[in-house]
């Protein structure tokens, strides 16, 4: 798929691929600077995910960029307040995850099985973003008239929170590969501490997908898509 994006002035190429007998599918965005000038580059991957009462989002951070509609963005532990869970909150807000670049960028959803979906991808996407409506009436009126039921928001972007822009020197090509698929965490564990619930998913994911692997389809992808960014 291809398409000059007006707002920011770039070329959009975007390839999807699911190999035989896959467990992920591969999604490889590729953006281009076609003039002489820097521009401002703003880029998130939006996943749409069921939410119940025990669904829980994790992410291999220890704190996080909340923007909570206040027009003020702080940093705060997480899980925070609701330890994970989107359904225990009253408003909506958005979590930035601040993940510590020597760790590998990944979000997940599950539920009480410790089963559901993840995103991960190689460099440069650096942000991961939960963003849920809330349980007060507003937010469940918001989120009936966008969708057919209840569902939160898992993101990955380029920055680190949706405040930014990531400036794109004239003439760059800017591409990097994501991998989308299932999850399946110890109910127990995902369920539990934060910490070993994160490392736990984590680990999930490397099993479906490994980071030398993601490289690899990376790699290869580029002598048909397009180059790489650093």
């Amino acid at each position: 798929m291809w398409e000059y994006e007006r707002l920011r002035r770039m070329v959009v190429q975007l390839d999807a691929w699911l190999p035989p007998d896959s467990r992920v599918l591969f999604v490889r965005p590729r953006l281009h600077n076609p003039h002489r000038e820097t521009i401002p580059v703003y880029w998130w991957s939006n996943v749409a995910v069921p939410e119940t009462d025990a669904t829980r989002v994790l992410a291999p951070a220890d704190t996080a960029w909340q923007f909570g509609y206040e027009a003020e963005l702080r940093k705060t532990p997480v899980p925070g307040p609701t330890d994970g869970y989107p359904a225990r909150a009253a408003t909506a807000a958005d979590y930035f995850y601040d993940i510590p670049d020597d760790r590998a960028g990944w979000i997940a959803a599950v539920d009480e099985n410790g089963d559901g979906f993840f995103q991960t991808s190689t460099r440069p996407m650096r942000g991961r973003k939960l963003f849920f409506w809330g349980t007060g009436q507003g937010g469940r009126r918001w989120q009936e008239w966008l969708g057919d039921g209840r569902y939160l928001e898992i993101q990955a972007g380029l920055a680190r929170t949706q405040l930014e822009h990531v400036p794109m020197p004239a003439g760059e090509t800017w591409s990097w590969t994501e991998a989308y698929g299932p999850i399946a965490v110890d109910a127990q564990v995902a369920h539990g501490d934060w910490t070993r619930a994160s490392q736990a998913a984590g680990e999930a994911v490397a099993r479906v997908i490994p980071a030398t692997d993601l490289s690899t389809v990376d790699t290869e992808a580029a002598r048909w898509g397009g180059a790489s960014a650093s």
